[in-house]
């Protein structure tokens, strides 16, 4: 596994962004009955916002790898508001930053404004979004001498999304236009130089964000507690010493990954306190023993304390190129 910045992770080859509190809070919520028919929705947005910002994650980084350096789920404060950019690509003379947008339902460009096909609604504009996050940027990059050209991208990346009546000369990629797209900035582009490195690290020490929380109100003792499936949140059964078992969809989860997402969860919902042996075991149902719990979190993470005043936090991250 190698740690990239704060909110990335390379796992088997494949990017994955980290979701942010709310999101992760919301999907722990749902396995634990706890959520309303309306937040179920909103959790269905961003899950599929996530999906699409993972998908052209990996669809850039594998193309454009040699060509520039990428910062993606970038999150910045100015002028006391948080602003997020998908992904910034820094390049040897400029950067690009990009909107991504998974949309599913068709939608249709009228006079710079966007409506839906089907209602006809007026939808709020990426463009102006993105064009107001990029000025923004700029006012950052500032802030540390820098004047490098910015340019600012929309990516629609559900392939089956049709978005109609769109004007060649708007900063729009829709799927079908991707893989041209990259070609066509490979290019435009020479291979990265060292000065680019330079730049996004001092790019990912501006990184920051203003804690959010979901609009839920629970406690410890009124949640489910118990070990879920995280296809279908079915409760998950015993299959052996160290293997677990969805009782529903019947995929498989080793022990120490069951473990994790516990440790996940816990820390989503109850973000202030620490992590302990009994309060996962009692999160989990009972279902995991004070052994196997114990078995986990001495071999992945960091123990502080001695008995009953121990906790668990994470490892420092590293490097294992």
């Amino acid at each position: 596994m190698l740690y990239n910045h704060n909110q990335i992770l390379i796992i088997g080859g494949y990017m994955q962004i980290k979701k942010s509190l709310v999101h992760r809070q919301l999907i722990a919520l749902k396995k634990r009955g706890h959520l309303s028919f309306k937040t179920i929705n909103y959790l269905k947005q961003l899950n599929l916002g996530h999906n699409g910002e993972v998908s052209f994650a990996n669809i850039f980084d594998s193309v454009m790898t040699d060509y520039c350096e990428t910062i993606h789920d970038f999150r910045f404060i100015l002028d006391g508001s948080e602003r997020q950019i998908d992904t910034v690509a820094i390049f040897n003379n400029a950067i690009l930053i990009f909107e991504i947008k998974n949309h599913q339902r068709n939608q249709v460009f009228h006079n710079g404004s966007f409506y839906s096909y089907k209602t006809k609604k007026e939808i709020k504009s990426p463009l102006h979004q993105i064009n107001d996050t990029a000025n923004k940027f700029s006012e950052l990059l500032y802030s540390i001498d820098q004047r490098i050209p910015i340019h600012s991208y929309v990516v629609y990346i559900n392939r089956n999304f049709q978005l109609y009546n769109l004007p060649l000369k708007e900063p729009i990629i829709m799927y079908s236009q991707l893989s041209n797209f990259l070609n066509d900035l490979k290019n435009q582009h020479t291979l990265v130089k060292p000065h680019v490195q330079m730049l996004k690290d001092q790019i990912i020490h501006l990184n920051d964000e203003i804690p959010r929380y979901c609009d839920v109100d629970y406690t410890f003792e009124s949640l489910n507690k118990g070990i879920f499936c995280e296809n279908d949140g079915s409760e998950l059964l015993s299959n052996g010493l160290e293997k677990y078992i969805c009782g529903n969809c019947g995929t498989f989860y080793q022990q120490k990954d069951v473990v994790f997402q516990l440790v996940e969860d816990f820390r989503a919902l109850f973000p202030d306190e620490k992590i302990t042996l009994n309060k996962l075991y009692e999160f989990s149902g009972k279902k995991i023993s004070h052994y196997k719990l114990q078995k986990v979190l001495n071999a992945y993470y960091e123990k502080i304390g001695v008995r009953r005043g121990a906790y668990y936090v994470d490892k420092k991250p590293y490097n294992d190129n």
